[in-house]
């Protein structure tokens, strides 16, 4: 068993925290791989598009190269908000340290923006740090980790008129480890009226979260405090939460930032931290600020453990306003290890069975319900300083961790339901001279413009490749919170050409409304690190096209999509190729009377000349089962190579197919019989060869593709397509 600790990283931290450091502090432990080469990790840097998908996922995915940055240490952290999207003005933006090779090195910031709802991005690289970049900014040694949001002026529809908004964590020059941060605005798109300040509190400012436009037009965060500026003091500790709020200053053209409100939890402390001689870590953490779409009720939740909670342990500490926050006030605590679905699906380590709550995102819907996606572990509680441990079984079989949404109002009242199980353990990227970066599930959460739905996306790999998550794709699923219903689980990115390299993904927390593909269209940005060192430059991409549609909510598994095309060479041989998503089997009519078709991609053999409406229904034998039907006319205009078999047709088996070159074909009863192969453009690629019923059919001097296979009988011919993959 592999135990580790939820600790926060210190302004009097290592060199290492100086120069690139990741802040999930959990790992665990690492299983072997299985069979698969990490050598080529599909990863690419230049992308068709768009690309379709037709494994789990519904519409056209596409994919637009965005920014980049001098490595992976930008956009590691849940509680980051990098991407925001604005309906007013359809804009979508994304806050990164800035591009590979930008004057000022590693440590600069700014951003790409899209206007037209992230079709495209003509705007990369927009500078938010010119002072820093050069030089001139003698105490920062680098800004890390931002938050990016758009401040929209109230009833403005024109992008031009709106604001870049960032802050996060900066490190010391003079000094390893953080001290204070950075406000960061400027125009959009042009990155005019730049404004660039730096909070310097001497080594007691951690990372800013929770960056957030409120429905009054007023900016909010969510700032950490060490309470002692002295590093070697054993009674530091980090128990205050500074309520940041800013408004729009029009003569000025930049954010006037203020300290609002104190939240100070009496947390508890842990014996592990001083007998292990850590006294400055911290007994809270993973920090995070929302209001609902009125902007009357907020939530602050801090992961964390107080002197009155009824389980020692690192849970949520809410605190809520219902003025729009000028008056925060604190929740009861509560035992969620009571909560029935979190005892059943997390592993037993106790007794008693202690959840463990990791990376999380909130946000607040219509009614001022709080709503948390959290990952949840195990925790061993054997020990005295069992309270910031947690346990996986050895192997890494993270099986019995649980991705999980948890609801309230009050704080007295939860509702905490599984939306998936993690199969996987913590992927990791190699850092040169360091510790390996965790590729961890990443939980985001994001609502519809009125608040009335939720969106939840996390990054896994598929367990029958890998135990570890380091062949991620992206995962998603709805939440109805007026009729209280989940959709099912897509995965949009699987079988695209980003299959499995979806690292960090960060979700803007309102989904797009106006998309192409779906009523509700995720705003999400993912990271492609160089696998060999999360160091090394990295490129980001944007993700168009994936969600869901209304009619998704309360189906435990997607509706069937029909779709088709086809090519019609030789003239009256026509090749379908079957594009329907969702689909567990099939049925095609042919639209000239002969007999229903089975096949997944079948060839169709026409004896007159006309048009034909042919019909592809795909069925889905989920939960409810569904069914969709696609038409469309096909015209034969010439009638060549003699007439249909059907009986031939309904004997032919051609297999493996897809093919390494050598095709098995068997006509169980038939003789004297004829093959043929063309190509798609109606190119004879073999002569007429005679077998008897069973032959094995050499393609392998042929290329990579699709061809059609005749097979002539003394009643006629039947065609199949066949494809030559190696």
């Amino acid at each position: 068993m592999k135990q580790f600790f939820l600790c926060l990283l210190l302004a009097s931290g290592t060199a290492a925290l100086h120069a690139q450091v990741a802040v999930q502090a959990h790992q665990h432990d690492q299983s072997p791989y299985h069979e698969v080469d990490l050598t080529d990790n599909h990863f690419i840097k230049n992308l068709p598009e768009p690309i379709a998908s037709d494994v789990r996922s519904s519409g056209a995915i596409s994919f637009s190269m965005i920014g980049t940055a001098y490595n992976a240490f930008t956009i590691l952290t849940t509680g980051q908000n990098q991407v925001d999207y604005n309906p007013d003005i359809n804009t979508v933006t994304f806050l990164h340290r800035h591009n590979n090779g930008t004057t000022g090195g590693s440590g600069g910031l700014s951003f790409d923006v899209s206007t037209d709802g992230g079709d495209s991005w003509p705007d990369i690289n927009v500078a938010l740090s010119p002072n820093y970049n050069a030089g001139s900014e003698t105490m920062n040694g680098g800004n890390r980790y931002p938050s990016g949001a758009i401040y929209n002026p109230l009833g403005n529809t024109d992008p031009n008129n709106a604001y870049m908004v960032g802050v996060g964590p900066s490190l010391l020059m003079s000094a390893a480890g953080w001290g204070y941060h950075f406000q960061v605005s400027a125009r959009i798109p042009d990155g005019a009226n730049v404004d660039e300040n730096y909070v310097y509190t001497y080594g007691d400012d951690y990372f800013p979260y929770g960056l957030t436009q409120n429905a009054d037009g007023s900016m909010w965060y969510l700032l950490p405090k060490f309470l002692d500026d002295d590093a070697s003091d054993p009674a530091r500790d980090y128990n205050a939460f500074i309520v940041y709020k800013g408004i729009f200053n029009t003569g000025t053209n930049a954010i006037d930032w203020a300290p609002m409100d104190t939240i100070s939890p009496n947390f508890r402390v842990a014996d592990y931290f001083t007998t292990a001689g850590l006294e400055n870590c911290a007994t809270g953490s993973a920090h995070n600020l929302e209001f609902s779409p009125d902007g009357m009720t907020g939530y602050i939740t801090i992961m964390g453990s107080t002197v009155t909670a009824p389980v020692n342990g690192p849970a949520p500490l809410v605190y809520k306003t219902t003025d729009g926050g000028d008056t925060w006030n604190a929740l009861p605590d509560y035992d969620f290890a009571a909560l029935p679905s979190i005892a059943t699906h997390i592993a037993p380590l106790g007794p008693p069975n202690l959840p463990y709550f990791a990376d999380y995102d909130i946000t607040v819907d219509d009614n001022g319900t709080l709503h948390m996606f959290n990952e949840i572990a195990p925790r061993f509680s054997g020990a005295a300083d069992s309270a910031f441990f947690t346990s996986i079984p050895a192997g890494g079989d993270g099986s019995f961790n649980g991705l999980f949404h948890l609801y309230t109002t009050d704080g007295t009242d939860w509702v905490a339901n599984r939306v998936d199980s993690i199969e996987v353990s913590d992927g990791e990227i190699p850092l040169a001279g360091s510790t390996p970066v965790a590729v961890t599930v990443q939980p985001q959460v994001a609502r519809s413009i009125d608040g009335s739905k939720i969106f939840f996306s996390w990054s896994h790999t598929d367990p029958e490749l890998l135990l570890t998550n380091d062949l991620p794709n992206l995962y998603i699923r709805g939440y109805d919170t007026d009729d209280d219903e989940y959709t099912f689980i897509r995965i949009p990115t699987a079988g695209t050409a980003v299959d499995n390299t979806i690292f960090w993904p960060t979700t803007a927390p309102t989904v797009i409304e106006s998309g192409s593909e779906h009523d509700f269209q995720y705003a999400t940005v993912f990271c492609q690190p160089d696998a060999s060192d999360a160091g090394s430059p990295v490129q980001f991409f944007y993700i168009g096209g994936a969600g869901f549609d209304d009619g998704d909510f309360g189906l435990a598994s997607p509706p069937a999509t029909a779709d088709f095309s086809f090519s019609g060479t030789p003239d009256n041989i026509v090749s379908f190729t079957n594009l329907s998503a969702d689909a567990d089997t099939y049925v095609w009519d042919f639209g000239d009377g002969t007999a229903l078709s089975s096949l997944t991609n079948p060839t169709h053999t026409y004896t007159t000349v006309g048009t034909y409406n042919v019909c592809l229904t795909a069925k889905n034998d989920g939960t409810p089962a569904t069914d969709d039907t696609f038409c469309d006319d096909v015209e034969v205009t010439n009638i060549v190579n003699g007439i249909g078999d059907p009986a031939l047709d309904a004997a032919l088996e051609l297999f493996p197919n897809p093919s390494n070159g050598v095709v098995n074909i068997t006509a169980e009863g038939y003789s004297n019989l004829t093959v043929e192969v063309f190509n798609l453009l109606g190119e004879t690629m073999t002569p007429a060869t005679v077998f008897n019923g069973t032959m094995q059919l050499d393609l392998s001097n042929m290329s990579n593709g699709t061809y059609l296979v005749k097979v002539t009988s003394e009643a006629g011919v039947s065609t199949r397509s066949v494809s030559i993959s190696r």
